[in-house]
C-alpha cells in the first residue's frame, strides 16, 4: 500500500511540475550574453518565415569619440524586407539589430505594428550620423517620425543607445563591403 501511494505522489508531482513549466516563458542567455526575455506571441499569430538577410557587423561610436561598441543587423534593402521588418520576432539577442538602407533620403515614420519587442528606432543620415531616435511601443501604430530627411535606420532593443551612451549625433560606421544595395 506505501508503494501505491508512493507512486500517486510522484504522479501528482511530475503532473503539477509539467504544467508549471509551460506556463512560464524561459529566458534565453546566449553563451556569455545576459538573458533576454522570451515575449509569447498571442494565440493564432503565426510567425512568418524569416526573410534570408544578410547579416553585417556595423560599429556605433559616440559623438566625439569614447564610447564604441560592436552591433551584429541584419540587413533590410528592398521594400518587401523594409515592410516586414522586425515584426513577429519575440525576443531579439543582445547587442542585435536591423539596418534598414534607403535609395535616397525618405521623411516618413516607422511604426511598430506586429512588433513584439520594444525598439528604439535611430535615424541616420548618409554618413551614419545619428539624427534622431524614437522609442516604440510594440504593436503600436503610431508613426515615429523624425522631422528630417533620412537615409538609414538602426532598430535596436528599447534603451539600447542610452545603455551604451549612443545619442544624437554618434555616429553608425558601416563595413567597407557586404552591404546590399537599397532598391
Amino acid at each position: 500500500m506505501l508503494n501505491g501511494f508512493l507512486a500517486f505522489v510522484i504522479v501528482l508531482v511530475a503532473i503539477a511540475c509539467d504544467g508549471a513549466a509551460e506556463s512560464t516563458p524561459t529566458p534565453t542567455a546566449p553563451p556569455g550574453g545576459t538573458p533576454t526575455p522570451v515575449a509569447t506571441l498571442p494565440p493564432g499569430v503565426v510567425t512568418p518565415v524569416p526573410f534570408d538577410l544578410p547579416v553585417v557587423t556595423l560599429s556605433v561610436e559616440a559623438a566625439g569619440g569614447g564610447a564604441k561598441k560592436a552591433v551584429t543587423a541584419e540587413v533590410a534593402s528592398t521594400d518587401a524586407e523594409r515592410q516586414r521588418g522586425l515584426m513577429f520576432r519575440p525576443s531579439l539577442p543582445p547587442d542585435t539589430g536591423m539596418l534598414f538602407l534607403f535609395p535616397r533620403d525618405i521623411q516618413g515614420g516607422f511604426w511598430m505594428e506586429n512588433t513584439y519587442v520594444p525598439l528604439t528606432i535611430a535615424y541616420l543620415d548618409q554618413g551614419g550620423v545619428i539624427l534622431d531616435m524614437k522609442d516604440g511601443v510594440p504593436l503600436d501604430r503610431t508613426s515615429l517620425a523624425p522631422g528630417v530627411p533620412y537615409r538609414m535606420v538602426l532598430e535596436m532593443e528599447q534603451g539600447w543607445f542610452a545603455r551604451n551612451g549612443f545619442g544624437v549625433g554618434s555616429v553608425v560606421r558601416l563595413p567597407a563591403s557586404g552591404l546590399p544595395v537599397a532598391r
